[in-house]
């Protein structure tokens, strides 16, 4: 009976650990999702000023 116990709390605690690096992976790819999002967005963003600054100053390109 004892052995069964250490087993089964041997594989709980295993299964606690793959589910937190389940979780850290999921977590860690959705971070990178979202900088690489921001930095899409601060890129659009420059683009449409540098555009604006230089229309402002009568240059097309």
């Amino acid at each position: 009976m004892a052995l069964d116990d250490a087993i089964d709390k041997a594989r709980q605690e295993r299964d606690r650990q793959d589910e937190q690096a389940r979780l850290k992976k999921k977590w860690e790819t959705e971070a990178q999702q979202r900088v690489r999002k921001l930095a899409i967005e601060a890129v659009a963003w420059l683009a449409v000023e540098r555009r604006n600054d230089l229309d402002a100053l009568g240059m097309r390109w």
